[in-house]
């Protein structure tokens, strides 16, 4: 191994003792950045030190990327951006190489220069991570390549794989190159030894700042014996075993700042077990907790060297506190009574173990002092506002190491200082004396109560205490007075520390700044909120809850009532936000996108470390939970015709034609509420109601036909398609532009009114007469009421075959003298109207068959079907309309060239 080498590894493994690197690497990573401006802390890791492999470091979403079995695009939270490529350069994930590189998996991720520049690629993290951390290959001669780590705060740090020894490097060291070679045996050089080696990077930004992505970039490199001979080799950059605290459920990141080991009471016995637990913090005073899991172990030490005792610890991940750990410091292991206490983590604390005996905060103070006599203090934890139990046990070692009390009965004195977990509380705990005197003791922060008395049987006594907020109380006890056969304990004194636990988190749906607990609804996709209240057990407001030192994050879950299964269409998240408290109160503004029905549960696990979880669901105060309904209605009126007007293409529908509506469910921000759906088989299951379309405007000739109304059923995925049609109530009546509005039981409000122009509208069909021996046309004319006349619609709906032959009616066959005949008759054509314009073909009769025949187009008809162009009538009845007639006659009349009504001469 070459000295140089030598010389950076060994600055590697100096500096990674567990040695955070700063501003500058105690090793040999560039660090550069944009401003100077965010430190974060930066180890750079070689094989032989911990947290290489595995990597020192826990968390609930932790994710890691090996690129064997798991690659990026199985991966959520990370993704690879476009990589830009030179000459055979380019970026893949299932590189492979035999012998692997120290750490790696057979496959692994590279990015290769190629040959004429660099290539480079970028990994990003969707959600920003707190943590990352990978395994980078310094490959022989690999060297000039950089890693560049990119913060959310603008800032970036950059590490570079270079051959030299200075600080400004992580050591990788060039393959000697051909023309290098040749000319260092032709001049007796010594080339460099080549050399490879594994590192792992670990980066975690300061608090407030997340990674963001993480760059890479692979550098060609050129090696020139003289000016004219040169050569270009491809650098390969390898990573593998990619590691990031994914923050998808939106959790703080954080790091572990200390760990503390915590008791109840300040002093334990000899002749028994004693209770301890560890609990992870975030920060230096603890107000923050570290939930991401933590293992490790609690060393108990004899202060005079001698015996000691260690205790395997785990916190589960969500969970800032450990189980119970039992620890006996029996007498007979030395002389001395008081036992010094560390803890060891993984992950590696940032600072030194702390403890809490019997006091609410940890400290370095860390003796614990096991007596022969003692007075145990036994104050389980309990809920705000419900009476607890104060236990006072005298308890003594006997000649055999057993626990011993003192027979008899008396009773004891003592005075009680009461300190609060929350210091501005104003709420006071009481604790009631009992024996003789019964008093009812209030504990005023920080003063002592004296004269407490208690009843003692067998030495054990009790009291009750009473607090009706919630927190943490510590009660520090020292015995006054005793009576009877326990007089030999007077002085005792110990500390015990209690958890009051609020009875019940209440959530209430605030809509326009109100409580609304009775059918509490409100427009998908706008604002409203949710009031989390915590309560004692006689339903007052904790005003301490949200001010206790180490309060773990109250979890909010969306849960959806309805729509469930097939019916269920679109289940967007739902952003929850920091949920805080102030005086007990925590008011939470939310939006949700869809439709459905919702619950919420507000839940704390393991409060204050006391093993008891407080909950509230939304439904406990609102059974059906809180409705979504769609923000308002998205409509359009397609009218099936038109008409060329000038240089105007008009559109419109004709009195009693089909307008074709589209109804869409928006929420507020006018998007397509899916689950507005009414495709369930079972009506209890579809979110969608009938839709009814109605006249916001116009509608002065007439009113929409029928039932315009759209069924549930229409809907699917929040659309709903139908038909609805405008009848004029006279058939001379004015053109009218209808504005159209939708509804349903929930909403009224419409994104946009469509407006339609509606004619009142007829078929005129013309009498018509011609030869017996020739066809007759009949001329048709589409028509529309201006509201003075009528005059041609020229419409584009009644193009091509309108009627069909079995449409037409042919009644009253009569002959040339006007009675009834059936010597003759004639078929009909088919109409086809262009424009508008069209006319009606009948056969010739032949030679010798006259007559007269009327004509009837039967609109109604399924051959048809064109009710809403049918003609006015008085023959049909007063203001009626009736299907289009005229009369065709047949060599009834001469040609018209000889027709003579009157000739004057005028001269």
């Amino acid at each position: 191994m070459s000295a140089l080498f030598k010389q950076v590894l060994g600055r590697l493994k100096s500096a990674s003792q567990g040695v955070a690197v700063g501003l500058a690497l105690g090793c040999c990573a560039t660090l550069a950045q944009a401003a100077a401006t965010t430190a974060g802390t930066l180890k750079v890791l070689v094989p032989s030190q911990t947290g290489f492999s595995p990597q020192a470091y826990t968390s609930a979403n932790l994710k890691t990327v090996d690129f064997d079995t798991t690659l990026l695009t199985n991966t959520a939270g990370v993704t690879q951006g476009s990589t830009s490529a030179t000459g055979g350069g380019g970026w893949s994930t299932t590189t492979t190489a035999s012998p692997a590189p120290t750490g790696f998996a057979s496959k692994f991720a590279r990015v290769a220069s190629g040959t004429s520049g660099s290539s480079q690629t970028q990994l990003s993290f969707t959600n920003g991570t707190g943590y990352v951390s990978f395994l980078w290959h310094l490959g022989t001669g690999d060297s000039d390549n950089t890693i560049r780590i990119n913060l959310s705060n603008g800032d970036y740090r950059t590490l570079t794989n270079c051959p030299d020894a200075s600080t400004t490097c992580v050591g990788g060291y060039d393959t000697v190159n051909f023309f290098q070679g040749f000319f260092n045996v032709l001049l007796g050089l010594t080339g460099q030894v080549n050399e490879t080696q594994s590192v792992r990077v670990v980066y975690t930004p300061p608090a407030g700042v997340l990674v963001t992505s993480v760059q890479l970039t692979a550098v060609r490199h050129q090696v020139c014996a003289f000016w004219f001979l040169c050569s270009w080799d491809n650098r390969n950059l390898s990573i593998d075993n990619l590691s990031y605290d994914d923050n998808t459920d939106g959790a703080p990141l954080m790091v572990l700042d200390h760990v503390e080991v915590v008791a109840s009471n300040a002093s334990g016995l000899t002749c028994q077990n004693n209770t301890f637990k560890v609990r992870a913090c975030a920060n230096a005073a603890c107000t923050t907790l570290y939930t991401k899991g933590v293992t490790g172990t609690v060393n108990f030490t004899r202060s005079d060297g001698g015996a000691s005792r260690a205790v395997a610890y785990s916190i589960a991940s969500g969970s800032a506190y450990s189980g119970d750990l039992s620890v006996s410091m029996p007498s007979n292991w030395g002389s001395s009574t008081t036992w010094n206490t560390a803890a060891t983590s993984v992950p590696v604390a940032a600072a030194s173990s702390m403890c809490a005996f019997g006091t609410l905060v940890g400290s370095s103070a860390c003796a614990f002092t096991a007596n022969k006599t003692g007075l145990l203090l036994s104050l389980p934890a309990g809920i705000a506002g419900d009476p607890q139990t104060l236990t006072a046990t005298l308890v003594s070692e006997n000649l055999f190491g057993a626990c011993t009390s003192p027979s008899g009965s008396g009773s004891l004195t003592s005075t009680v200082t009461a300190k609060y977990g929350v210091a501005t509380n104003t709420t006071v705990a009481t604790l009631l004396s009992s024996g003789s005197s019964s008093t009812l003791k209030t504990l005023t922060s920080g003063s002592a109560i004296t004269g407490l008395t208690t009843g003692v049987s067998s030495a054990v006594g009790t009291n009750t205490f009473s607090y009706a907020d919630s927190g943490q109380v510590q009660l520090d006890v020292t015995v006054t007075g005793l009576s009877g056969t326990l007089s030999s304990l007077l002085g005792v004194k110990n500390s015990v520390v209690t958890t009051v636990v609020p009875a019940a988190l209440k959530v209430e749906p605030v809509i326009g700044g109100n409580i609304v607990l009775t059918n509490p609804k409100l427009a998908a996709g706008g604002d409203f909120q949710l009031r989390i209240t915590a309560l004692n057990k006689a339903g007052a407001i904790l005003k301490n809850f949200g001010a206790e030192p180490g309060l773990g994050a109250v979890n909010l879950t969306k849960a959806l009532l309805k729509p469930a299964g097939a019916a269920l269409k679109n289940n967007p998240d739902l952003a929850m936000g920091l949920i805080s408290f102030n005086n007990g109160i925590s008011l939470l503004t939310l939006s949700w996108d869809e439709v459905g029905s919702l619950d919420f549960v507000a839940s704390l696990a393991d409060y204050l470390g006391s093993g008891k979880s407080v909950e509230g669901k939304l439904t406990d105060t609102v059974p059906p939970g809180l409705r979504l309904v769609p923000a308002k209605f998205g409509l359009s009126a397609t009218p099936r015709c038109s008409a060329t007007e000038g240089a105007s293409n008009i559109a419109f529908a004709y009195a009693g034609q089909p307008i074709d509506v589209t109804v869409t469910a928006l929420n507020a921000d006018g998007v397509i509420t899916q689950n507005y759906d009414g495709t369930a088989a079972s009506p209890t299951d579809r979110l969608a109601n009938s839709v009814s379309i109605a006249t916001a405007g116009g509608a002065n000739s007439g009113t929409l036909g029928g039932s315009p109304v759209l069924a549930a059923t229409a809907f699917a995925n929040g659309s709903g398609s139908g038909t609805i049609t405008y009848g004029m109530t006279n058939k001379l009546s004015a053109p009218d532009t209808v504005t159209l509005t939708a509804s349903d039981a929930d909403v009224n409000t419409v994104k946009s009114t469509p407006a339609v122009l509606v004619r009142s509208g007829r078929i005129k069909l013309s009498n018509a007469f011609g030869s017996e021996k020739s066809v007759l046309d009949m001329p048709i004319q589409v028509q529309y009421w201006t509201g003075k006349s009528w005059t041609a619609s020229n419409d584009s709906c009644t193009n091509a075959s309108v009627v069909t032959t079995g449409a037409l009616k042919r009644n009253a066959y009569k002959s040339h003298a006007g009675a009834v005949s059936s010597a003759w008759a004639t078929t009909a054509s088919s109409v086809t109207l262009t424009g508008g314009v069209g006319k009606l073909t009948l056969t010739a009769p032949g030679a010798g068959k006259t007559g007269t025949v009327d004509v009837e187009l039967d609109l109604t008809a399924s051959g048809a079907n064109l009710p809403w162009l049918q003609s006015l009538d008085d023959a049909c009845g007063t203001n009626t309309v009736c299907n289009p007639k005229a009369r065709a006659s047949f060599g009834v009349y001469s040609p018209e060239s000889k027709k003579t009504v009157n000739i004057r001469n005028v001269f």
